[in-house]
């Protein structure tokens, strides 16, 4: 037998064995990618309904990471203790204010932040189901309250008022029992 012949078979089976593998690579390659994208949905769709359910009680936490003023500076508030929390038809707030203020003594803590306790007003709810998020607005005292949550639980606060300039917070928003934990 020729050597030759030998070697150009081998080489051919080798070439279609290699091409082989590569095809089967590829395809396991791309259905573990189409796996991930399924569970990285699932997960998101599962992190919405609980979001959704916890609004839905009535009953949640959010504490602020970051506060950005009026004119876009932005504050680290990773020492600095906050909160909103709600409760039903009441809400418990406690933020940190920077900005200009044009009555100083309208809402402001001793240290100059808004403080509120008591019942809320107007408190709406509304669910955009594509964007798996969720915008509440309320109004406490003079401040006027609008709360973007999103299906991670990012949250984005912002505070109006007549009285001084608006300010808004980047958190993450918690059912009460979770923050409790921590």
């Amino acid at each position: 037998m020729n050597p030759y012949l030998i070697t150009s078979f081998n080489i051919k089976t080798m070439k279609r064995n290699l091409i082989f593998i590569c095809l089967i690579a590829l395809s396991t390659f791309t259905l573990s990618a189409q796996t991930k994208k399924e569970k990285k949905a699932a997960a998101k769709e599962k992190g919405y309904k609980n979001i959704k359910t916890m609004i839905d009680s009535g009953i949640y936490f959010f504490e602020a990471d970051w506060a950005s003023t009026q004119k876009g500076r932005r504050i680290n508030l990773s020492s600095n203790p906050n909160h909103l929390v709600i409760d039903k038809d009441s809400a418990d707030i406690d933020l940190p204010f920077f900005g200009v203020s044009q009555n100083p003594t309208a809402g402001l803590s001793g240290d100059g932040g808004i403080t509120f306790k008591g019942a809320i007003k107007n408190y709406k709810v509304e669910y955009n189901d594509k964007k798996e998020k969720v915008f509440i607005k309320f109004k406490a005292n003079e401040f006027d309250i609008s709360l973007e949550v999103t299906s991670s639980g990012m949250s984005y606060l912002t505070v109006n008022s007549m009285d001084r300039n608006s300010i808004s917070f980047d958190g993450k928003t918690f059912p009460v029992d979770a923050k409790k934990e921590e």
